[in-house]
């Protein structure tokens, strides 16, 4: 299969809404199954990434509309660290 072939498919589930683009200031995007709001926890070492919800954050989006004047319409939060197993590689 093709590079094309696999951009092509990602780009018609995303126009499907079975996933969500995630694009990067790089011009480098990554798709996301869940279209669920979450945010992501990235290991620093292996790059692997798990889906976490915090609803305290739910808020954020009406906060910082009112301190700035911008219509906020989304927003996306990564956290960095190291996952258990490489934490246990690293012992």
């Amino acid at each position: 299969m093709s590079v094309a072939t696999v951009y092509n498919n990602l780009r018609v589930f995303r126009e499907a809404g079975l996933i969500k683009e995630l694009p990067y200031g790089d011009s480098s995007s990554r798709f996301d199954f869940s279209t669920s709001e979450h945010y992501h926890a990235i290991c620093n070492e292996c790059g692997k990434i798990v889906d976490f919800h915090y609803p305290g954050l739910d808020e954020v989006e009406h906060f910082a509309a009112s301190v700035t004047g911008y219509e906020v319409n989304k927003h996306r939060l990564e956290v960095y660290g190291t996952c258990p197993e490489c934490q246990a590689k690293n012992i």
